[in-house]
């Protein structure tokens, strides 16, 4: 139970401000739309991974995303993570 509160948690803190400050910067820098649809499926792809993480590691997924929420983390470091993972 404790695990799913985390991984609905982290996906409302960190994986939503995650799709949000992606798409903010890539529409900031006039990218082609389908480079930013591009972007969001990628996104949506790999989110199940960062939340399968949070359900096994609730711990993890409770810092990060009070981290996000907060500001102590920009989301853009929780997605290097995802890439250097992928």
């Amino acid at each position: 139970m404790i695990s799913d509160i985390a991984a609905w948690l982290f996906a409302l803190f960190a994986i939503d401000p995650l799709q949000a400050q992606i798409s903010e910067r890539l529409e900031a820098a006039k990218v082609p739309v389908a480079a930013v649809q591009q972007s969001r499926q990628c996104i949506t792809s790999h989110a199940p991974r960062l939340v399968e993480r949070a359900g096994a590691e609730p711990g993890w997924a409770i810092v990060t995303a009070v981290g996000v929420a907060t500001g102590w983390t920009a989301p853009a470091e929780l997605w290097l993570h995802v890439i250097q993972t992928a």
